[in-house]
């Protein structure tokens, strides 16, 4: 009686071992929705720095345009700083906490949860915000004189007028180092360059030929060797990079459609941009994220049937500590 069940022991043993040895493959067989979960994602290592960017664009909603934020996946798409900000143009300070935008009465600028300061009268439009937090630069319409750059300090004080020419000048950005000024020149879309003071004017794409690419919309990257911006061959738009000194440029997207307002990731590996696709009627502008060295374009998810404009990357990063 004492070695039947021993026998039995020994029988269940065995059976619950090769059940347990075959649960891997077993598994495997299962069909998705049917099999274990798996551990999850890796840990980070304490120490290591987690991108968290996000992107800040423009929603049109009929006449009205608005400030948004989403993560740079496409989710999380929310008011930006949870309020409801209206404005045509924008830009943010480097460290991401001050905004500079403009409405129909005015430019203004405002931190997270205060209200707004009026800096002056008029729509400045194309912001950018200098490394150092301390000037603007813009593009501002004056009836009678076209449209020029101006500079002025952030607080608006010390407006200065930096171009003067009988065409349209537009979406100026500052350089890495905060010494010069990338611009368009809109009556032949030559990129130009001048001081931070609007001396030394000089083109870095002058090209007039039949089959030349026209470029616009210009911004330097993150540590100011390359430069990206939208450019237009014949009837193709494409966006372009190039080396900061406007040499060797190529097209990093292809095939029909508009693309608009290029800028670059804060690791300067992907450019966000607004993309509206061929078609009648045309479909609303979207954004797209495109790799600066080859890979998919990716089509954000977007809040059709609202248009997505002026996207630009909020860089921000925390610290694993565990």
């Amino acid at each position: 009686m004492e070695a039947l069940r021993t026998l039995r022991a020994l029988i269940l043993a065995g059976s619950v071992a090769c059940l347990v040895l075959a649960a891997p493959t077993g598994a495997q067989d299962l069909p998705p929705n049917r099999r274990p979960p798996n551990q999850g994602p890796k840990v980070p290592d304490r120490g290591a720095t987690l991108d968290t960017s996000k992107l800040v664009y423009v929603r049109v909603e009929s006449d009205h345009y608005f400030l948004r934020s989403m993560n740079a996946d496409g989710s999380g798409d929310a008011e930006f700083w949870g309020e409801r900000i209206e404005c045509s143009s924008f830009a943010l300070s480097p460290d991401g906490r001050t905004l500079y935008y403009s409405t129909r009465d005015g430019t203004y600028s405002k931190t997270q949860g205060s209200a707004a300061r009026k800096l002056f009268d008029g729509q400045a439009k194309d912001i950018d915000v200098s490394p150092d937090a301390s000037r603007l630069v813009y593009s501002r319409t004056v009836v009678g004189s076209g449209t020029d750059i101006y500079s002025a300090n952030a607080d608006g004080t010390g407006e200065r007028r930096l171009t003067d020419a009988p065409r349209d000048d537009l979406t100026p950005c500052w350089s890495a180092d905060g010494r010069t000024i990338l611009y368009s020149e809109g009556a032949n879309n030559w990129l130009m360059t001048m001081a931070a003071d609007g001396s030394g004017k000089r083109a870095l794409s002058e090209d007039v030929g039949p089959t030349r690419v026209r470029f616009s919309q210009a911004r330097y990257s993150p540590d100011g060797t390359r430069i990206v911006a939208k450019g237009i061959q014949g009837g193709s738009v494409q966006i372009h990079v190039m080396n900061a000194d406007g040499t060797s440029p190529r097209a990093i997207t292809s095939g029909a459609g508009l693309y608009a307002s290029p800028r670059w990731s804060p690791d300067a590996r992907r450019v966000v941009a607004a993309y509206q696709g061929p078609g009648v009627p045309a479909e609303p502008w979207h954004l797209i994220v495109i790799p600066v060295d080859g890979g998919a374009v990716v089509r954000l998810p977007g809040t059709a049937p609202f248009q997505e404009t002026q996207p630009r990357w909020l860089a921000s990063s925390v610290t694993v500590r565990r």
